[in-house]
């Protein structure tokens, strides 16, 4: 499973062979995997995000076991259809660096996880730990886990092209393991301030008897014979945003005085921005790419700790949002 091959959908229809639903044929042959028999559901956990689509279809397969509805024509496949013949990407469970909680990765598979799995806790209790993967791409992330899960995350792109995201649903057996099928994308013309939106949602109803029936590890005392509806949502917004050609940081005191003025790209490197005695709240101004206009964004500051956000531009147009640290000076 670790060698499918990442195929762009250009081109993939074939004539007799519609798949509905972004299925898309690729000739990726994938051997089928019979489902295996759990104590409870597989949960829908979170997504990785890919830029292209990821073709996993067992079109072999298929067409072998339904040669006769092909030769009396079109063969459709709906999404409510040849479910055992979608194929799954498993993720390797990983130490980062050989240290720390182990992470799920999805090896040789380029995207942006944004997952929350249970991991094995190494401490001897046997106890599930809740972990968040969540790639640097993702900004404004939210996370709500308990008896139902819900991930909200936002990715800013600046070009002004329509980009293909495709958002793949990642599951989580009640063995713990952890593995993603293809999902359906989203494109559209990209400006600042023009937004798309990729949801998932799933509705579960368990019971005590269930391996994997609550995250929580409880059951409500009026759950009706035990069991419960529980419920994953998966929400990410890709949201266009000008980078900007370059930001200037700006301390100004409780006047409207500007106290400093700074270029950004040093608290970037540094991850801390040493802020004046003086200063009581911080001007972000990014400078538009194609003219002389600013975009400004106001930080106020409190007694206790203080970050603004700076973005920074990738090259394959996504917007980087980093949180820096607003540090007063030390004065010796």
């Amino acid at each position: 499973m670790k060698n499918n091959m990442i195929r762009r959908r250009e081109g993939r229809m074939a004539g007799l062979i519609l798949l509905a639903m972004s299925v898309f044929l690729g000739g990726c042959s994938l051997a089928r995997e019979e489902r295996q028999e759990a104590l409870g559901p597989d949960r829908l956990i979170g997504a990785y995000i890919t830029r292209e689509y990821l073709d996993l279809f067992d079109m072999e397969g298929y067409l072998n076991d339904h040669a006769g509805l092909l030769e009396k024509g079109s063969l459709t496949v709906g999404p409510e259809q040849g479910e055992e013949y979608r194929g799954r990407i498993y993720a390797a469970l990983e130490k980062k660096d050989g240290q720390g909680t182990p992470e799920y990765v999805f090896e040789g598979i380029e995207g942006i996880p944004f997952f929350m799995p249970l991991v094995k806790s190494e401490d001897g209790s046997g106890e599930d730990l809740v972990t968040a993967r969540q790639g640097p791409e993702i900004s404004d992330a939210h996370f709500t886990s308990g008896n139902s899960i819900k991930l909200e995350g936002v990715i800013y792109y600046s070009g002004k092209d329509s980009p293909q995201f495709y958002c793949n649903p990642v599951y989580q057996c009640p063995d713990g393991s952890v593995y993603l099928k293809a999902g359906t994308g989203v494109s559209g013309q990209m400006a600042s301030g023009v937004s798309l939106n990729m949801q998932l949602s799933e509705t579960y109803t368990v019971s005590s008897g269930d391996g994997q029936q609550d995250r929580a590890g409880e059951f409500s005392s009026d759950a009706e014979d035990g069991q419960r509806e529980t419920r994953s949502e998966v929400s990410i917004t890709i949201q266009g945003k000008d980078a900007g050609s370059k930001c200037t940081i700006i301390q100004m005191d409780e006047n409207n005085r500007v106290i400093k003025e700074t270029s950004a790209e040093g608290p970037k490197a540094s991850g801390v921005l040493k802020i004046e005695d003086e200063t009581s709240y911080i001007i972000a101004e990014y400078y538009s790419q194609e003219d002389e206009s600013a975009e400004r964004e106001l930080f106020n500051l409190g007694e206790d700790e203080n970050y603004i956000s700076i973005y920074t531009q990738a090259p394959d147009g996504i917007v980087m949002k980093q949180e820096i640290a607003a540090e007063k000076r030390q004065h010796s």
